[in-house]
C-alpha cells in the first residue's frame, strides 16, 4: 500500500511504537520501505506480508474472515488517514477522514502486472463487481501514473470514494490479489525474496504509449504444473475534430467516464497533431489478455467513434474514421 511520505512517520509511530502495535494486533510483518526511493518522491510504499493459512475476522458483523494481512491492509490503511487527525491539521478532501464515514477518501496499492487481470477480470467483469458492491471507483492507473517508489512491473490501482466503500473494495481487490500469487511467488524460497523478485519488466516510455505499441506479455508460466495467459497493453489512437472534443467527454466528464465504465478501456484526449491541426488524438488503451472474447479497448474505439459520429451527423454526408497507426504496423493490414 501506498503511504503520503509526510505521513509515514504517523504511521511508524514515536519510537516504532505504532507500527509495533500493528503488528502485533495483527501477526503481519509490517514495514515502511525506505530504500532506493528516489529525491523528492512523496510516497513511501508500506510492505505487509502475512502467512496464507492466518486468518481472523475483521468484521464480526459479516460472518467472512479475511487474512492476516488483509486485516493488517485495512489496519494500516485507516492509521494513514488518521494521521491528519491526531495532527489536528484541517480535513482535506483528497485524503478525507477516518472517523467519518461520508469523506472522500483515496488509497492507492501496487501490484505486480501479471496479478492486475486478477483484479480486473475477463472484459472489466470482476472490477465492475466489486465497483457495485462496494461503491467505490477502482482503476489501474496507466503506468505514467507510477510513483518513483515502485518497482519494476508494477501496476498502480487506485480506490477512491467514502471510507468504508472505499474499506470494502479494498479487502475485494486484496482477495483477488492474494488468490492469484504471482508467477515468481511460487520459486522463491523465502517470504523477503519473493517480495523483492518482481519481474524485471520496466514501465514503457511515452514514446510506446504515444505511438501505439503493444507491449511485450507479462511471464506465462507459474512453476512447473501453472499457466497464466499473458497480458499485454493495447492502445489505440482515434482522431476527432476538435470541436467534437467537448461533446465526446461530456460535462464534468460523464460521457467520457460511461464509455470507460461500460468498456473497461482508459481514455484520455491528447494534444493536437500540430499547431493549427483540426483535430485531437483520443488516446485508448487497456490491459487485455489473449484468451478475452471481447476486446475492452476495440469496445471503447467502437464507442468513441460511434459517439464522434452520432454528434457530428450530417444528411448524405460520408462517415469517416481515422486511426493513427505505427508504420511497422501497416504491414498487417496489407
Amino acid at each position: 500500500i501506498l503511504c503520503p511520505a509526510s505521513k509515514a512517520g504517523g504511521v511508524i509511530g514515536k519510537g516504532g511504537a505504532v507500527i509495533r502495535q500493528l503488528r502485533e494486533e495483527t501477526g503481519a510483518r509490517i514495514r515502511v520501505v525506505d530504500e532506493g526511493i528516489p529525491p523528492h518522491c512523496d510516497e513511501r510504499v508500506i510492505l505487509i506480508v502475512a502467512q496464507n493459512s492466518d486468518s481472523s475476522n475483521l468484521n464480526p458483523n459479516s460472518g467472512q474472515d479475511s487474512s492476516a494481512a488483509q486485516v493488517a491492509l485495512v489496519k494500516v490503511f485507516e492509521r494513514i488517514l488518521k494521521v491528519d487527525e491526531e495532527r489536528g491539521v484541517e480535513e482535506r478532501r483528497e485524503i478525507g477522514n477516518a472517523s467519518e464515514g461520508s469523506g472522500f477518501v483515496v488509497c492507492r496499492l501496487l501490484a505486480p502486472s501479471n496479478q492486475v487481470g486478477s483484479v480486473l477480470g475477463r472484459g472489466g467483469k470482476i472490477v465492475e463487481k466489486i465497483r457495485q458492491d462496494s461503491g467505490a471507483r477502482v482503476r489501474v492507473l496507466p503506468r505514467e501514473s507510477l510513483p518513483g517508489c515502485a518497482s519494476a512491473g508494477d501496476e498502480l490501482i487506485q480506490i477512491t470514494g467514502n471510507v468504508q466503500a472505499v474499506k470494502k473494495a479494498l479487502l475485494s481487490v486484496s482477495s483477488c490479489l492474494q488468490e492469484h500469487p504471482k508467477a515468481d511467488m511460487f520459486q522463491g524460497s523465502s517470504i523477503g525474496g519473493q517480495m523483492d523478485s518482481f519481474p524485471q519488466r520496466g514501465p514503457p516510455t511515452a514514446d510506446h504509449h504515444s505511438r501505439g505499441f503493444i507491449s511485450p506479455p507479462a511471464p506465462e508460466s507459474i512453476g512447473s504444473n501453472h499457466r497464466m495467459v499473458p497480458e499485454e497493453d493495447v492502445v489505440f489512437r482515434l482522431l476527432c475534430p476538435a470541436d467534437k472534443i467537448g461533446s465526446l467527454i461530456g460535462k464534468g466528464g460523464s460521457i467520457i467516464r460511461v464509455i470507460q465504465n461500460e468498456s473497461g478501456a482508459s481514455i484520455k484526449i491528447g494534444d493536437a497533431l500540430a499547431h493549427d491541426s483540426d483535430e485531437r488524438v483520443v488516446v485508448i488503451s487497456a490491459r487485455e489478455t489473449l484468451d478475452l472474447k471481447r476486446s475492452p479497448a476495440q469496445d471503447a474505439v467502437i464507442r468513441v467513434h460511434s459517439r464522434v459520429a452520432e454528434v457530428a451527423f450530417e444528411p448524405g454526408a460520408a462517415v469517416v474514421a481515422r486511426l493513427l497507426v505505427q508504420s511497422q504496423q501497416i504491414g498487417n493490414m496489407v
